[in-house]
């Protein structure tokens, strides 16, 4: 009578070990890209929403006839019409809405070669806020005519301790493009 004797091996070789090591090295990495910095994150949300609500407004100033405008505050910005004689906020539309900016967003807007920035900052008063001529004295308008041309605009938007931001850019014909700051 033969008797083998069989030996059992307990545990995992090395090259099992690497490659479930290997595995869960590219599910972080992936999760870590998909995520990205709570921070930055926001701020590509924020353009990318102001990009798409100009390229909204643009469609419908053709469409309505309407000629329309964004107008950048220190921490606002709203749509706003034109009614043969003012310029006139728009508060019956739900997405063409005044939104705020988050806290400690910089707005950099360079029209015609002129820069402007804006700081969202919580010190304004409330008269400040109420007092509707200071408000058009602090206000930069980007024009939509009814034509389908635009102002030609830049809007850098980045956080007051970061240099590094987001271009929202759009040309005279109302093309909108969202672009990361080159270094």
């Amino acid at each position: 009578m033969r008797t083998v004797m069989t030996k059992k091996w307990r545990g995992f070789t090395l090259l099992e070990m690497l490659v479930v090591v290997f595995i869960i090295g590219i599910i972080i990495s992936m999760a870590t890209l998909s995520t990205g910095p709570q921070q930055y994150r926001l701020l590509k949300e924020e353009a990318q929403r102001i990009a798409t609500l100009m390229s909204l407004a643009r469609q419908e100033s053709i469409l309505e006839a309407q000629e329309l405008a964004f107008v950048l505050n220190d921490n606002t910005y709203q749509f706003q019409e034109f009614d043969g004689q003012t310029w006139l906020p728009l508060t019956d539309d739900d997405i063409l809405r005044a939104r705020t900016l988050q806290d400690n967003m910089v707005l950099e807007v360079n029209l015609f070669g002129e820069t402007i920035t804006f700081t969202s900052t919580d010190s304004a008063t409330e008269n400040e806020k109420n007092d509707e001529k200071d408000e058009d004295e602090n206000s930069i308008r980007i024009f939509f005519l009814s034509s389908g041309e635009i102002t030609p605009f830049e809007i850098f938007l980045r956080y007051d301790d970061q240099d590094e931001g987001l271009f929202v850019k759009g040309d005279m014909m109302g093309n909108f493009t969202v672009v990361e700051e080159a270094s």
